[in-house]
């Protein structure tokens, strides 16, 4: 009879522990180790630099070099970790049911309609005048017509609002009253995809994604490894543990620069001290220096390719097909630069999360819904 009722108490705690490991993303989870990677070598370095180094150029220089160095090594490495710690705990840009329901997207519709996104899209597509005029207005003749047809063939209750703007066109481009043919969508399509090249022709259209089941606005990537669809994707770093996305790119560059500024310092000051060979009798002295130099020449590569990126608002997913032509670019490097950084410029070079900023680049801005020729570029 004990072992029956400590049966009894056990099992809710088994569901729950069993609840709780089915919970975890465990794709994720492993693939965000080499976190600890970047945070162990960021410690080392920062260990040897300060407890042998220092102390070494300490009795031969003067202390105020070595109180310089330790100051800036110091400063550096905490903005690194500070920054690294950002992007691995800010939600990235997470596409949530709740950011659909204030786009007025319904992912219901979209599956019962076979024709909604491409409404929808229809709808961006004026909006960003990504139309023709004289395309737009061969598409509207054949809309007036088939519109006639419906008209003359069904009876539309004159008393609701809403069926008598479907009648007068108002809305036809959303209503699921209207099919529109082959002929119709191919013509606008078409149109749309003459002005970009191949690779960005997913990027400037509302698409659906069958894993998530719900619809993607432009820019949107379904990530395999958080297995959710992140507004403008750059990619997935093992190294940072998280998403590089719409809310953590800057906490991203952020990242490099400090890393960047650290591990230079760090190279320069050690290998100019000794020289290469001086370090073959101190074998961690030695590895410190070693990797600073290889982090050194490796995140400059990186940083300069994001900073490239940021400057004319674009993504590594998006980098090759927006080169020549860029839907995004808000026509200068400021603002393109402030899509990600925010306006406040005393906060770009520091990973903060101001609430200002959130409101104001929260997705709805041309970060993720673009805005091709608009009126303040022509």
């Amino acid at each position: 009879m004990r072992s029956y009722q400590l049966r009894l108490q056990i099992k809710p705690e088994m569901d729950s522990l069993c609840r709780l490991i089915n919970s975890v993303n465990w794709k994720k989870f492993l693939f965000g180790l080499p976190v600890l990677v970047s945070v162990i070598f960021t410690l080392y370095i920062s260990f040897e630099f300060l407890f042998d180094f220092l102390p070494q150029l300490s009795k031969s220089t003067s202390g105020l070099r070595s109180l310089v160095l330790g100051l800036m090594h110091s400063f550096f490495a905490s903005m690194a970790l500070w920054s690294l710690f950002m992007v691995f705990k800010t939600d990235p840009g997470y596409l949530t049911p709740a950011f659909l329901e204030k786009l007025g997207l319904d992912k219901d519709q979209a599956k019962s309609d076979p024709q909604f996104i491409w409404r929808l899209n229809l709808e961006h597509y004026k909006k960003n005048r990504l139309i023709d005029s004289e395309v737009l207005e061969a598409f509207n003749k054949l809309t007036q017509e088939q519109t006639s047809e419906v008209n003359n063939t069904s009876h539309i209750d004159e008393e609701d609002p809403e069926a008598h703007a479907v009648r007068e066109g108002q809305y036809s481009h959303l209503s699921s009253s209207i099919r529109y043919t082959d002929e119709q969508i191919a013509m606008v399509e078409h149109n749309v995809d003459e002005k970009f090249v191949i690779g960005v022709q997913a990027c400037v259209r509302y698409r659906y994604c069958q894993k998530c089941t719900q619809i993607k606005p432009p820019r949107a990537h379904h990530c395999s490894i958080c297995n959710r669809c992140v507004m403008r994707m750059d990619h997935h770093c093992p190294w940072v543990g998280n998403c590089v996305g719409f809310r953590t790119h800057r906490y991203f560059w952020n990242f490099l620069l400090y890393a960047l500024l650290g591990a230079a310092n760090v190279a320069i000051s050690m290998i100019s001290y000794k020289g290469l060979a001086g370090m073959q009798d101190e074998i961690f002295y030695m590895i410190a220096a070693i990797i600073s130099l290889a982090f050194s020449v490796a995140i400059t590569f990186m940083l300069g390719i994001h900073t490239y990126m940021l400057l004319n608002n674009m993504t590594t997913l998006e980098m090759g097909a927006l080169s020549l032509r860029n839907p995004f670019d808000q026509g200068s490097k400021v603002r393109n630069w402030e899509q990600t950084f925010g306006t406040n410029k005393l906060a770009w070079f520091f990973p903060l999360s101001s609430q200002e900023e959130d409101q104001a680049y929260n997705g709805f801005s041309t970060s993720v819904l673009p805005n091709y020729l608009s009126e303040d570029k022509r």
